[in-house]
Parts: structure tokens; sequence; C-alpha cells
């Protein structure tokens, strides 16, 4: 399973995206549920571990993931080199989008003398 995550992520960032897209409609369509169909029952919680690299055709994609997924929480998770975290804020948004995620950012509770992730 690894491999395929590296070749598509890597190799075909579109195909990866697609996948990615097809699997949250998949949740949508059968985990959401409509309010008039379950009156009272909460819809299963989607938790995403995104990739950990930010740069580059990495930093597109996860751009492109949260702006397909809409998500309503997000956990930004810093290294001690802040050269490689994101960008603060809901970075992925337009600046004419208003923000309506819960942003959280927390640092990694790893810290090592040289600085990598």
């Amino acid at each position: 399973m690894l491999f395929l995550w590296r070749y598509f992520f890597k190799r075909d960032p579109t195909t990866y995206l697609n996948y990615v897209y097809a699997l949250h409609d998949y949740y949508k369509e059968h985990f959401i549920l409509n309010e008039n169909e379950s009156p009272g029952r909460a819809a299963l919680p989607l938790i995403i571990n995104t990739p950990g690299w930010v740069k580059g055709i990495g930093y597109d994609i996860l751009v492109a993931m949260l702006k397909y997924i809409v998500p309503s929480h997000v956990v930004k998770i810093n290294i001690s080199a802040e050269s490689k975290n994101l960008p603060p804020g809901a970075f992925w948004l337009d600046e004419n989008y208003v923000a309506s995620a819960n942003f959280f950012e927390i640092n990694s509770a790893r810290r090592d003398s040289f600085n990598r992730s």
C-alpha cells in the first residue's frame, strides 16, 4: 500500500487527488446522514491524516484536498524547523473566502537536535 501511495503521489498527483475525491464522495454518500431520513442521529466523523510533504507539489495537493473536502476542523502539527512548517492559519483559502473551519496549531512532541522532521 505504501508503494502505491508514493507512486501516485509523486508520479501522478492528478490520479492521487481523484482517488482522494472519490473516497470523500463515497463517505459523503454513505455516511453523512440526511436529517429527514435519520432525525437525531449524528453522521460518522471523518478523520484524514494527510501526507507530511508540504513543499512543492505536496503543498499543492494538500491545498486541493482541503478545498475539496472543506473540513470542519484542521489540526496542524508544527515541527522545530520553522522553514518546514505550513503557513499559519487557513492557508488553503483565498482572501475573499471566510474560514469556517476550527483551526488548531500544536507543536510536535518530538524535538531533535538536527531539526529534521
